[in-house]
This record gives C-alpha cells, structure tokens and sequence, in this order.
C-alpha cells in the first residue's frame, strides 16, 4: 500500500553478550541494577530493575526495556556496542573506591572478592574481581591503582552486546508502519484512505508493565470504532 516500513527488530527480549563471564554466571541475579546505553552523546538509554544472567546474556525487565535500543544500536553499528551494567544503581565511582578503602580496615585479611560478596552473589563477585585482576589478593594489600581499577568496574561494568533476541524469544516488536503516515487520533492511513492499523504492525513500543498488551487493545478499539464510524458516514452519503 506504499507506506513506508521502518525495520522489524525484537523488543522485550533477552540481550546477548558476547564476554564469555557473563554466559558463566546463568542463573545468577541482581534484585536492583541499571544498564546505560551510551551512543557517543547523541543518545543515551536507562534503564533500572531487576536483571538475570543467561548463557547468552542477560534478561530480567532491565535487559528487556533496553533490548530495542540495543538491537537498533547494533544494526546501526554493524556490529556489538558496550552498555554499562551498574550493580548498585546509586553508587559510582567515588561510592565504591570509599567502600573499598574502608575494607582495608574492616575487612583486612579477607579476601577482596570475599568482601564484595556482601553486596553482590559470590560467582559475580569473583568474576568481577578477575575483570580488576585481583581475584585473590587480601583487602589490606589491595594496592591503590588495584583499588581505582576496580572501583571503575564496579561503577560501570562494560558488556559487549551484540543484539537483542531472537525474535521468537520477543514480547514485543519493534519496527513497522511509520508513525509520520498513520493518523493518530484514527489510526486510518495517511497515504491509504479506509485502511486502518493497530498493535505491533506500528512502529510503536513501550517497556514492561502491561504497556504493550494495554495498547494492543486501545489501538485495536480505536481502529476499529474509527472503521465502523467511517463506514457508516459513507454509507448514509450514498
């Protein structure tokens, strides 16, 4: 019909990593995280919830809210694109080199993933502590440059990404019939008059929480009372 079809990418779907730790840690969850998705200041994405390491990555609701703009992200790039995992959602850099410093005193002869496991699962911890190289060293002889290298890990731990998916795997679509050629208080065409659109044939998607099943059925209800309605006024013209 001449619209113009913006490109299908799954939604709502797992992300997949392609750092070899991460497929380690199946199973192993995080009740409260955040994963940033930074293209270069032209856009950034955010997402904050619960997040669960898979075999080929991550999913629980915060993979799943970014899994579009990741999916979109590698197509542009041709390629992978780093997202950054924050473990604790409200703490950065200067948080945790002050967390780590105080385990020297604290903590001082246990071992530095031992005291990271206070605040992440243990298998995290230990391979968090392999990424700063210091799987094995004692808190009270942690060196600084260790310290700061660890630190910045754990503020921003980066996952290569490679895609979101597949789309048998998506709750949703991303992708579809161009909103600039849909009437939005009809959803009648723009190009097409009579032909109406609703659900995930519009490029239109929304994060967890009922959104995209609630439009499902708003979109649904609008097109077709806006059919029938226009039905009608041709019928009573004739």
């Amino acid at each position: 019909f001449g619209h113009s079809i913006i490109t299908p990418l799954p939604a709502m779907a797992p992300v997949t990593i392609r750092d070899t730790w991460v497929g380690q840690l199946a199973g192993v969850s995080l009740k409260d995280s955040k994963l940033i998705l930074d293209l270069g200041g032209r856009k950034r994405f955010e997402t904050q919830g619960e997040l669960v390491f898979t075999h080929e990555g991550i999913s629980g609701p915060v993979a799943l809210d970014i899994a579009s703009d990741v999916a979109a992200a590698c197509m542009e790039a041709s390629g992978a694109v780093t997202v950054s995992l924050q473990i604790k959602p409200n703490w950065g850099l200067r948080e945790w080199i002050s967390e780590i410093t105080a385990w020297r005193a604290s903590d001082a002869k246990r071992l530095v993933r031992s005291a990271l496991a206070k605040h992440v699962p243990h298998s995290l911890a230990d391979a968090l502590c392999k990424l700063a190289s210091c799987p094995d060293v004692p808190c009270c002889e942690l060196k600084a440059a260790d310290r700061d290298k660890l630190a910045t890990i754990l503020a921003a731990t980066p996952l290569h990404a490679s895609g979101a998916g597949p789309m048998d795997k998506a709750m949703a679509m991303r992708g579809g019939i161009s909103l600039k050629e849909i009437e939005p208080k009809t959803l009648e065409s723009r190009l097409v008059p009579g032909l109406f659109f609703a659900g995930e044939i519009i490029d239109l998607v929304g994060p967890c929480g009922g959104y995209n099943i609630q439009w499902a059925f708003s979109s649904g209800r609008l097109a077709g009372l806006s059919a029938a309605e226009k039905a009608l006024t041709q019928a009573s013209k004739q």
